[in-house]
C-alpha cells in the first residue's frame, strides 16, 4: 500500500491502513523516517507484513497499533546497507507470525 524508496525526511502520521494484499508499508533505503500514530488492520492473506524497515537509517516508530496476518514489524537488510538507529516505542503489535522480526542481511553464496 505504501512504498518509499531512497527517500529522506519521511513522515507518515495519523493514518489507518486496511486489508493490504501484500506488505502494508515498505520503506527501502530511506533516511530519517518518522512513523507515528499509524493503525494497521491487515489480515487479508499470509504475506502482508504490517511494517517493513529495509536498509533504512535513523527511523522512529511510535504510538502505532499494528495487527497483521504475517509479521507486524520487520527490520531487514535486503541489500548491502544495514538498518541502523531504529527506535520503536509505545506500539501495540499483533500477528499470527512474529510481532517483531529482525532478518539478517543475505550473505553471498560462493559457487565453485
Amino acid at each position: 500500500m505504501i512504498r518509499f524508496v531512497s527517500c529522506r525526511r519521511v513522515l507518515v502520521e495519523g493514518i489507518t491502513l486496511r486489508e493490504s494484499p501484500m506488505w502494508v508499508q515498505h520503506y527501502l533505503a530511506c533516511d530519517n523516517v518518522t512513523i507515528r500514530d499509524v493503525t494497521v488492520r491487515s489480515r487479508a492473506n499470509s504475506n502482508n507484513d504490517g511494517l517493513d524497515i529495509d536498509c533504512c537509517r535513523n527511523v522512529s516508530i511510535s504510538d502505532c497499533d499494528i495487527s497483521s496476518d504475517d509479521d507486524a514489524v520487520v527490520l531487514k537488510s535486503t541489500a548491502d546497507r544495514p538498518c541502523e538507529n531504529v527506535v520503536i516505542t509505545n506500539c501495540v503489535l499483533s500477528s499470527r507470525c512474529n510481532g517483531l522480526k529482525m532478518e539478517p542481511r543475505p550473505t553471498a553464496v560462493s559457487r565453485t
